[in-house]
């Protein structure tokens, strides 16, 4: 939910409290509020990398674990691992093997 709103923050669906626009102008008047909202856009941005960065190598651990378990030939238990046992099916459909 975090990056969700982060991400509408960056894009300018949710307003800037101190602009009622999502990307300020240069003012004279209000410099140190354009400084504030590029500030958090900066630190909105970088938490929302930061967070599709974790999210990415989660997967990636997610995707090895899966696939060294099912083209491994050999289970723990030292059956035929996955990936082989589907192998052999098919050669006994089409025939190659008896």
């Amino acid at each position: 939910m975090y990056h969700i709103i982060l991400m509408k923050i960056i894009q300018g669906r949710i307003k800037s409290k101190y602009y009622p626009y999502p990307r300020p102008t240069t003012s004279v008047l209000r410099p140190k509020k354009k400084a504030l909202v590029d500030n958090d856009i900066i630190i909105c941005q970088r938490q929302v990398r930061k967070w599709y960065a974790r999210r990415k190598r989660k997967a990636m651990i997610i995707n090895r674990a899966c696939h060294n378990w099912v083209w491994k030939p050999i289970c723990k238990d030292g059956t035929m691992g996955i990936r082989v046992k589907l192998d052999l099916q098919y050669l006994k459909k089409e025939g190659f093997f008896i």
